[in-house]
């Protein structure tokens, strides 16, 4: 079976609304480790919801998101995470990783800086939302970006 069909299955059974649905989607999550390339963030990044019953499944898919790493998986998390429309909650939580994060942090900053217009503008407002939720944990992350990008 190829990559596609399983984020398909991801998808249908996003909701975890029922055993049969964390069934599908535990399988699936299984059967893309270890597969996952950067070109896969973006199907991946659609499959989140807030509307979820299984919170913890879906931290499954952060951690299938984050086996790509290095600047190509920091430049589709800020592209791609800020049109999570579905699943705001959950864009914020990955870029609050990447915030905590000592290895990933700074050089964040300089993709966002690096983006173009139209991207870096849909990422600062979402790292603004992501300050405005916990000021006092990301604040001054978030301020340090703005100062970059506004320069």
């Amino acid at each position: 079976m190829n990559k596609q069909k399983f984020f398909i299955r991801l998808y249908s059974a996003r909701k975890l609304y029922s055993s049969e649905e964390r069934i599908i989607f535990e399988d699936a999550l299984i059967n893309l480790q270890g597969i996952i390339l950067i070109d896969d963030i973006c199907e991946l990044c659609k499959i989140f919801c807030d509307d979820t019953e299984d919170e913890e499944m879906m931290f499954g898919l952060i951690h299938l998101i984050e086996q790509c790493k290095g600047q190509e998986y920091l430049r589709c998390i800020a592209k791609f995470s800020p049109n999570m429309t579905e699943a705001h909650d959950w864009a914020m939580i990955l870029n609050k990783r990447i915030l905590n994060s000592q290895n990933y942090f700074e050089q964040y900053a300089e993709i966002i800086v690096d983006l173009e217009s139209n991207y870096q503008t849909s990422i600062i407002e979402l790292l603004m939302d992501v300050k405005n939720d916990n000021p006092k944990m990301f604040g001054e992350k978030v301020d340090y970006i703005l100062e970059k990008v506004n320069g």
